[in-house]
């Protein structure tokens, strides 16, 4: 594709310098666009193509530093590079021309070398800059395709580009987001975690996923799988990242509603027999002696089932579920072994500690006015060569108990 030609906005109010920089830079190939005040100067860079401006700094009506400044208030034009050329080379003109956006200064009379290096320089620095952006709208309309949250950050972690979706979950305008990085976004713990994921990316050079919990705005937790990519350029190096997180909050759900299946009873919610046996061996295995076993058996099922139904049956079994539960601590095992069985498992605990909640479910107020009646056997074992022997154990005391209780 043919390159247009640098077009040069000289701004003067003295048509004999306009003519002194037409006559020097026609002949190298720019194309000159003239203006002999402020107000000619914005309307040109509204309405044509200007790759440099040249402004003179004493002007009527409007001076350069207030052009200048007009110039680069406006989003479209504020890539376009001012130079400022003015009389004055004190430092107050200067910090002013700095101060209103400019990028450099050419002092009168002009010398014409200075001048075409310092325009050679600047037009590299403006075709580099359009190409950047060319590839930023490109990356852009990539990550605009893309339903889910999508963002682009370069080497030193600042947002290049980001995706709709992206900025509807923070609440921000894509605008407000472009170079801020993490720490100007998010909570610090957050922003922390951010930049960390981000610099591990940078540092190896590999995709990584990353799966984590966030809170949205309506208070819910949301469960966010990310992916980070490292871009590289010619030479290899990783000069930025692109990321992408989908929201996996529904498929978390699942699984978690699998695995709550896999280990609990569906009748009482306690913990299933297998997850009991997994925790049994888990135990054998750790270091967590003594490990008291209490075993339970609800009395009485048979016949409810026989007279009142099994719906019945099912609430006394809920009922001696809740009382059983209720006794023992959060880190103990309680489980329904199968039918009207039940089992718990407390590691790094005395026989004594077990007696204690054995004693609470036999004062809770079911027992006592006989709605509910179950058997108890309590056994411990202090290493784990007497595991088996304290199952077996408290498995037979339970027996003992349903028969003294049913010769009472």
């Amino acid at each position: 594709m043919r390159q247009l030609p640098v077009r040069i906005l000289c701004v003067d109010d003295d048509p004999h310098n306009l003519s002194l920089l037409e006559a020097m830079l026609s002949p190298r190939g720019y194309e000159v666009v003239l203006a002999t005040n402020g107000p000619e100067a914005l309307e040109k860079i509204r309405t044509e193509r200007i790759d440099i401006c040249l402004l003179d700094v004493m002007m009527p009506e409007m001076d350069g530093f207030e052009v200048c400044r007009r110039i680069k208030s406006e989003d479209r034009h504020r890539n376009i590079p001012v130079v400022m050329i003015t009389i004055y080379a004190d430092r107050e003109n200067r910090i002013r021309g700095i101060e209103a956006g400019a990028e450099d200064f050419i002092a009168k009379p002009f010398d014409s070398t200075e001048v075409l290096a310092r325009i050679k320089m600047l037009a590299h620095v403006k075709s580099l800059n359009d190409r950047l952006s060319e590839v930023i709208l490109q990356q852009q309309a990539i990550l605009d395709n893309i339903p889910n949250i999508a963002w682009l950050k370069d080497r030193e972690g600042s947002y290049v580009a980001v995706n709709e979706p992206f900025s509807r979950a923070l609440g921000l305008a894509p605008k407000d987001l472009v170079g801020k990085n993490d720490y100007d976004i998010y909570p610090p713990e957050l922003a922390v975690k951010y930049d960390q994921d981000f610099r591990n990316v940078m540092a190896t050079g590999t995709r990584t996923y990353f799966e984590e919990s966030i809170v949205d705005p309506e208070g819910k937790i949301r469960y966010v799988e990310k992916i980070e990519t490292p871009i590289f350029n010619d030479e290899g190096v990783v000069i930025g990242i692109i990321g992408i997180a989908h929201d996996i909050t529904g498929r978390k759900e699942v699984e978690v509603s699998l695995r709550h299946d896999n280990t609990h009873d569906i009748l009482t919610g306690l913990y299933n027999r297998a997850f009991y046996d997994e925790e049994l061996e888990r135990f054998a295995r750790s270091r967590m002696f003594p490990v008291s076993i209490v075993m339970a058996d609800v009395n009485g099922l048979k016949t409810v089932n026989d007279t009142l139904g099994h719906a019945a049956g099912d609430d006394l079994i809920c009922s001696a579920a809740r009382i059983i539960l209720e006794a023992f601590r959060a880190e103990d095992i309680v489980a329904r072994l199968g039918g009207d069985e039940f089992g718990v498992l407390l590691p790094g605990t005395a026989a004594a500690v077990a007696e204690e909640a054995v004693g609470r479910i036999m004062s809770s107020p079911e027992i006592v006015n006989g709605q509910v009646s179950i058997a108890f056997g309590i056994a411990c074992a202090e290493s784990r060569d007497q595991l088996t022997e304290a199952l077996k154990l408290s498995d037979e005391r339970m027996y003992l108990d349903k028969f003294s209780q049913k010769e009472s």
